[in-house]
């Protein structure tokens, strides 16, 4: 799949000026980058995109994500066969499905346009996982103090968004956070962690939880 072109890409900057300069960029197209750029190492596939979207079927994803990858290499004046899609990634197969990984460059244009906060390592790990939950979106916090049931519980969601790479529906995360959600959330941000770097994670926001409780009594 791979050809010279598409081992060439452009630069980050003009990758932020074709972005920039399509007139019918709609924020569903933004929405599936900001998905892709946050997913683990950057690699998606159709169906994990289109379950992320709330798409019924892959084939979605490929159209929306397939027509802006042609909107944006029509600015590019770049356009790597055989597929579109390469404009914007690049294709890597595990276990007979295709994977979309996130060019680097586009990463970094999305990065510069704003569309995405980038997570530091120069932060404390209080910081950093501080930084992550003031930027979660739901309408209910649904959490009690955690027991060893609801730990389990963290500890399973961060696995699904890493070692069992599953996706959950915005619809689903911006609803109700719940231990599971809350940990598939940190999951998808800070990647795979043994369980001995999870553990402190945990045990913040289950003082936090307890605290909150606490204070509307």
């Amino acid at each position: 799949m791979p050809t010279l072109a598409s081992s060439n890409p452009p630069e980050v900057q003009k990758y932020i000026a074709a972005f920039q300069a399509v007139n019918n960029l709609t924020d569903n197209h933004i929405q599936m980058l900001k998905i892709h750029y946050d997913a683990p190492e950057q690699k998606v596939t159709a169906k994990q995109l289109s379950q992320a979207m709330g798409y019924s079927h892959h084939t979605t994803a490929n159209m929306m994500y397939g027509r802006l990858a042609r909107l944006v290499g029509e600015q590019l004046g770049y356009s790597p066969e055989p597929e579109k899609l390469g404009t914007l990634v690049t294709f890597e197969k595990r276990k007979g499905e295709w994977h979309w990984v996130l060019r680097p460059e586009v990463a970094q244009a999305i990065e510069r346009l704003g569309w995405v906060v980038r997570s530091t390592t120069e932060l404390s790990n209080e910081a950093l996982y501080e930084k992550i939950f003031d930027e979660l979106f739901y309408d209910q916090d649904n959490r009690s103090p955690p027991d060893h049931r609801r730990r389990a519980q963290f500890k399973i969601g961060w696995e699904n968004a890493t070692l069992e790479r599953r996706y959950y529906t915005n619809e689903t995360l911006n609803a109700v956070l719940t231990w599971n959600n809350l940990g598939y959330r940190f999951g998808a941000k800070l990647g795979h962690r043994s369980k001995s770097e999870i553990n402190p994670v945990l045990s913040l926001w289950g003082n936090k939880n307890q605290n909150q409780i606490l204070n509307c009594r």
